[in-house]
């Protein structure tokens, strides 16, 4: 990595995930703008499915509800920190 800022909390109360059970959470997200130059050493955990980059005009469609107001704010162009 050759550098990072801090991109954004978002934690507005209205973001809530519902599991198979029934079960609410409340969702935060701390964000990170981060400039990768040597993605060679970037390794999986055990969580993700898949690891990809993408460009801000390619970004997928089928991303999370939670997530999107975050994707909405780095295709916005308004300059970083957020707190939402």
């Amino acid at each position: 990595m050759r550098s990072y800022s801090l991109f954004g909390t978002f934690s507005d109360p209205s973001r809530r995930v519902r599991c198979a059970d029934g079960t609410v959470y409340p969702v935060v997200t701390i964000a990170y703008r981060v400039e990768v130059v040597d993605t060679s050493k970037l390794r999986l955990s055990h969580e993700p499915r898949g690891f990809r980059f993408f460009a801000p005009d390619r970004f997928p469609t089928d991303i999370i509800a939670t997530q999107r107001p975050i994707i909405k704010r780095y295709l916005g162009g308004d300059a970083p920190p957020f707190l939402d």
